[in-house]
């Protein structure tokens, strides 16, 4: 399978205007497409992390593109009329989403996978025509292993799992041999080596329930 990552940007769209200069990531999932009378929209539930989460949020909430279907802790289930430039009218049956979107910054990421490397060149070339206001970047393209199951855990993560399983990552923990100990972490972090022990335990068991859970599907 052929994995592509994208970086996009479009004038004026609401990722640009709602998380533009803030520290604040965004997942977002693609749930379903409705039309209500003569409109079609596309809902979508998006979570949010980083420490202006909660002003990204009021953002989104605010902005009069967005439908707001419920409220769920971090998680906004939002609902949007289908725009002439969004990944509905640029995808077609050959490309489809590896990974939740993410926003960051004013940008939006695309983990796209096709069977057909042609299919993502492609898809990059029609975007790259649209013209000025819309621009994509390709961060990477390349042939790999496809899980589409697994970035579902970190959903049922606190954000202070996610924090401590995303510094150990960075600082080598999981590296063989192990660039640095718990404790080291902990040290260069300022956090206490409890408290970190225990948010990345219950992360990784939160991982781990996950694999065995897609192994019984």
């Amino acid at each position: 399978m052929w994995i592509g990552r994208f970086k996009l940007w479009h004038k004026g769209s609401m990722v640009e205007q709602s998380s533009k200069g803030l520290d604040v990531r965004v997942l977002v999932h693609y749930l379903n497409t409705f039309k209500e009378g003569s409109e079609t929209y596309a809902a979508r539930v998006a979570v949010f992390q980083g420490k202006d989460k909660e002003e990204a949020k009021q953002r989104f909430a605010k902005d009069a593109r967005v439908r707001l279907l419920h409220e769920d802790g971090d998680q906004l289930f939002m609902a949007f009329k289908a725009a002439k430039y969004s990944h509905q009218s640029m995808l077609n049956r050959n490309v489809f989403f590896a990974k939740p979107v993410l926003i960051r910054n004013g940008f939006t990421y695309w983990t796209l996978a096709s069977w057909d490397k042609k299919h993502l060149t492609d898809l990059y070339n029609r975007i790259k025509k649209i013209g000025p206001d819309v621009k994509i970047e390709t961060l990477s393209v390349s042939k790999g292993s496809l899980n589409l199951f697994l970035p579902a855990v970190l959903s049922r993560m606190t954000s202070r799992q996610k924090e401590a399983l995303e510094t150990a990552l960075e600082e080598g923990y999981y590296d063989y041999p192990r660039e640095m100990s718990m404790e080291e972490i902990a040290k260069k972090h300022r956090i206490a080596r409890t408290t970190f022990q225990s948010h990345l335990r219950k992360a990784e068991k939160k991982v781990i329930s996950a694999l065995m859970e897609q192994e019984h599907i």
